[in-house]
């Protein structure tokens, strides 16, 4: 028999249960007209790799759906009022899109629209969703996992309530979330709390629809690594609940054309402006490799410096540029140099003031090349 995988990390769990429970019911929520035994035997493992504590279970067959009977009390509805309308306050979501990831048969939705008037449910079970229906609710049906997009639009902000803990593929589930919400969208996410479970003993609320069990630190991290930024983590309902308050992280922007254009002007005016021959590049590392390459200023540089002599009488990867020793720079006759060190610029430039005054220096700074 194989040993299972971690839902986050997919670690090898093996040799890592924590604990288990014999005779568990095999399910929570499927009531039956007749009477029927189904217990299994339930692993908790708790991965050494990522510290998520998990079951062994292949999940219920319901797991895509929410079964919720949080509309027959009326201090839920009460907090959720409250929740709601502070979240919707709070990021000014007022005319926003949002969506429920998970929306059942509608309850929260019921209370969400009151304070945010684009709001919209996702739910995989037909059922739900037609009784939704009668309440003139928007919902669109499936799942969050891998490649599901959402054609009528993305979204400005997400709420997920006691739904991702049912998830097998927390990566894929937590990942097509964030494909399907614009820049800067923000969300809650709510899950059991696995901390007052430890602490309190409670093993008893292990079950099999429950695949995953989060502490703060679980939660963060699991949420960090599928592209959000958490801003915080708070415990709600007795302590029952963990609820992380979250906002899309920015994508990382390509350097723009301007920037490369900007790099190729101020090289331009350097040269001209002190009639420069013969220009090098001190520096071999990364930085000016780069530099050098992006912007095609290579074509026009002799040499590069270096004091690193690992470094020295080879060419540079990609750019091809002989790269020299310091004592080398009178003989070469080489009247301007560029430093590019990153973190070494100013130790460098102090020494070509100190030996060579003669020879025109510039610095990279701020995406620009500076006479200095």
């Amino acid at each position: 028999m194989k040993s299972p995988k971690c839902n986050l990390c997919n670690n090898n769990l093996q040799n890592q249960q924590v604990l288990r429970l014999n005779n568990v019911p095999s399910s929570a929520q499927e009531f039956t007209n007749k009477k029927r035994i189904s217990l299994i035997n339930l692993k908790i493992y708790k991965c050494k790799k990522c510290d998520l504590v998990q079951t062994d279970c292949k999940p219920v067959k319901y797991f895509k759906e929410v079964i919720r009977a949080g509309k027959f009390s009326k201090s839920m509805v009460n907090f959720r009022e409250k929740q709601f309308r502070d979240f919707t306050e709070e990021f000014n979501l007022k005319n926003k899109n949002i969506i429920e990831i998970g929306s059942g048969d509608g309850q929260y939705l019921n209370i969400l629209k009151k304070f945010c008037k684009n709001s919209y449910g996702l739910e995989f079970s037909k059922k739900l969703i037609n009784k939704a229906n009668k309440s003139k609710l928007k919902i669109i049906r499936g799942y969050s996992e891998k490649n599901f997009i959402i054609k009528e639009k993305k979204f400005d902000a997400f709420i997920c309530l006691s739904f991702m803990e049912h998830a097998p593929k927390l990566n894929d589930f937590l990942s097509n979330i964030l494909n399907n919400l614009n820049d800067n969208a923000v969300g809650i996410v709510e899950v059991p709390n696995y901390e007052m479970i430890e602490k309190k003993k409670l093993y008893f609320e292990f079950i099999p629809d429950h695949l995953n069990y989060f502490t703060k630190k679980t939660l963060r991290n699991t949420l960090e690594l599928n592209g959000f930024k958490v801003l915080n983590i708070k415990t709600n309902w007795s302590k029952y609940i963990l609820t992380a308050k979250v906002i899309k992280n920015k994508k990382i922007k390509y350097l723009p054309n301007n920037e490369i254009s900007k790099i190729k002007k101020s090289f331009i005016k350097f040269k001209k402006k002190h009639n420069l021959k013969k220009i090098c590049v001190w520096g071999a590392g990364h930085q000016a490799l780069t530099v050098l390459g992006t912007t095609s200023i290579y074509k026009d540089i002799s040499f590069i410096i270096d004091s690193a002599d690992f470094k020295q009488k080879k060419y540079a990867p990609g750019i091809g540029i002989y790269v020299i020793r310091p004592k080398e720079i009178l003989k070469n006759k080489i009247d301007g140099i560029i430093v590019i060190g990153g973190g070494y610029s100013n130790e460098i430039i102090k020494i070509l003031r100190k030996k060579y005054k003669k020879i025109k220096l510039a610095t990279f700074l701020n995406n620009e090349i500076k006479s200095i």
